[in-house]
């Protein structure tokens, strides 16, 4: 009887999140960068990368997956902040403009 405790309590810990968080990750990290569509894929690796540090599964799975999870985090916040502020870069009005035609600079 006291075999089948110790056979119990010895048997690993299933690591599906610490992959799952992983592979997540690495794709968040390839959508980070297209700015918006890696946002939800890095915080879900992140949130799989915590609950499964919690839940005690294997370590370095868990943390490499959150690594990711917060580095294309941070590259897909950085391409998104890139992305608005590079809407806002018009020409003024007064600025001179190159005539394709004659080949010449012009004001306007």
């Amino acid at each position: 009887m006291a075999d089948v405790k110790d056979k119990k309590e010895k048997q690993p810990v299933s690591s599906g999140l610490a992959v799952a968080s992983l592979t997540v990750g690495v794709f968040g990290f390839l959508l980070a960068w297209t700015g918006v569509f890696g946002l939800p894929v890095s915080v879900i690796a992140i949130v799989f990368g915590v609950v499964a540090l919690f839940n005690k599964q294997n370590h370095d799975l868990a943390v490499a997956g959150l690594v990711l999870g917060i580095v294309s985090l941070l590259v897909s916040f950085g391409v998104l902040v890139v992305a608005l502020t590079s809407l806002n870069d018009t020409p003024p009005a007064t600025a001179p403009m190159y005539n394709v035609h004659t080949y010449q600079f012009r004001n306007q």
